[in-house]
């Protein structure tokens, strides 16, 4: 429990440490809000397993929570990418942008303990089958989205839909609980304008109406708590559950968060865990073992040094890489 406070207080010294006042106003969903949700979101999912590596469930829901918030986001800005320019560039981008850090972060710590190397684990690691589930659950969607856009965009709600019904039934219960994140992100896209008031805020965001999802989302992490629910842990049913509570709580991020901007503060900080938000969860992964192998202060903020610092290099080696392929001719 203390050190699970200590990651927390942590976090708080950075944020305040990189705070400042809000120049501008941003609207809700735009590149900016986008960012700084993405940083909250990352923040949740490392607050998480840090507290599993300290043998503690205190953070467990923030994970989810997370990944929700993430493929939301990935929905929203993925409709919105196409509106503005088309599949021009699609699996070029993804390529670049997605699956080439992964497949560096791979290389890179398969020579480090090249001793030890396989490369059947090899293959699985790069491939994303052993680890890195989130990434290759990306690119389901990718290709569903890329594929559906392509051949019958008139029909892709329907076809999204079905595809989330589907895989909520067939796929592990960690992806299946994730399976409406994406198509409600891809409805606030496409559905926007229906949506809107005035100012690019949605209606929902007005009054005590986006308390309703934080309640929904509380009362099904109660009902999860309950051991009779317990026992039906690995089910059809266990998993609605965990989905009504990720997406609800998810989404009362996503619009709280609309409110939030107009304290007019922000940090630093959180821009640049936004900015580089796919670095930080590619790195931490690898460094979890740390805290895992000696749970202390110390080991904690070598953890959260030794992260930030090669999600940093990471993101900058991956910004150079983007910013070549624009200026290389077509």
């Amino acid at each position: 429990m203390i050190l699970n406070i200590f990651q927390i207080i942590l976090i708080i010294i950075f944020f305040v440490i990189g705070g400042r006042k809000r120049n501008i106003y941003i609207d809700f969903l735009s590149r900016d809000y986008t960012n700084e949700l993405r940083a909250i979101a990352i923040l949740m999912v490392i607050t998480h397993h840090v507290s599993n590596s300290l043998g503690s469930n205190l953070f467990t829901p923030f994970g989810g929570i997370g990944v929700a918030i993430f493929l939301i986001i990935s929905g929203y800005g993925l409709n919105e990418s196409y509106k503005a320019k088309g599949l021009i560039g699609f699996w070029k981008n993804k390529i670049l942008r997605v699956a080439l850090p992964c497949w560096l972060v791979d290389v890179v710590f398969a020579c480090i303990s090249w001793q030890s190397f396989d490369i059947i684990d090899f293959i699985q690691c790069v491939f994303c089958i052993k680890q890195d589930w989130y990434v290759r659950y990306l690119f389901y969607w990718y290709i569903l989205f890329y594929v559906s856009t392509k051949y019958f965009r008139r029909y892709r709600l329907m076809f999204f839909s079905a595809t989330s019904f589907l895989m909520l039934f067939s796929l592990p219960d960690i992806e299946a609980e994730q399976s409406v994140s994406f198509l409600i992100g891809f409805i606030l896209s496409e559905y926007k304008e229906n949506l809107s008031l005035k100012d690019n805020h949605y209606k929902i965001t007005s009054g005590n109406k986006i308390f309703i999802l934080l309640i929904i989302g509380i009362l099904f992490l109660a009902l999860k708590q309950i051991p009779l629910i317990r026992e039906y842990e690995g089910t059809s049913l266990f998993v609605i559950i965990q989905l009504i509570m990720k997406i609800t709580l998810a989404l009362f991020v996503v619009l709280y968060y609309s409110i939030v901007v107009k304290i007019g503060y922000t940090s630093l900080f959180v821009r640049l865990c936004g900015l580089m938000s796919y670095e930080l969860y590619l790195i931490h992964c690898k460094f979890l073992s740390l805290i895992k192998e000696s749970p202390t202060y110390f080991s904690i903020v070598e953890f959260y040094t030794i992260t930030f610092v090669l999600s940093y290099i990471l993101y900058k080696i991956d910004n150079n890489i983007t910013k070549l392929n624009k200026t290389c001719p077509k």
